[in-house]
């Protein structure tokens, strides 16, 4: 287990740290190494093995200080920080919720582009020869994603797995 530092304070008030010991890592966001929504998913997984707590609803327009939070805005990264920084001026981007703070990021780091670009793309796309169906597949759910032809277009992303076929 990692021990890492958890703040834990109520709105202004000086806070303090506490230690505890963590499930695994969450890495730094960097957009070179791994998309948003990929990292996302691995923040959102390990704050589900380390129990820690949703945000609570915002009261009155007042989003309280949360540990699930403070961790998320603790690993974005430098980059990603300045960007909602800069965006949540005069305030600081602790003051939001991590949805709103996800969709800002969502929009500055994977900008939907247009649907009749990413539709051209997909409907040209060919398997290539050195390429397996089930790869072929997986390429076409990953095009189909910024596609807008809803969820259920292609149905679930095929498995690599062959363990247990008949």
């Amino acid at each position: 287990m990692a021990a890492a530092a958890v703040i834990v304070g109520e709105h202004d008030n000086p806070v303090n740290v506490h230690i505890q010991n963590f499930i695994g890592s969450i890495p730094i966001f960097d957009p070179s190494q791994i998309s948003l929504s990929g990292w996302f998913e691995l923040f959102d997984e390990f704050c589900i093995a380390n129990g820690i707590p949703d945000e609570p609803p915002a009261v009155d327009n007042v989003v309280p200080h949360n540990q699930k939070r403070a961790l998320f805005l603790s690993h974005i990264g430098s980059r990603a920080y300045e960007h909602l920084r800069k965006w949540c001026l005069p305030n600081r981007p602790n003051r939001h919720t991590i949805p709103v703070l996800m969709d800002n990021l969502r929009s500055h780091f994977e900008p939907r582009g247009l649907v009749a670009t990413h539709q051209y793309t997909f409907d040209k796309r060919v398997q290539r020869d050195n390429e397996t169906v089930a790869q072929y597949l997986g390429a076409l759910h990953q095009l189909a994603a910024a596609c807008d032809f809803g969820v259920s277009s292609l149905g679930p992303a095929p498995s690599l797995d062959r363990g247990d076929q008949a």
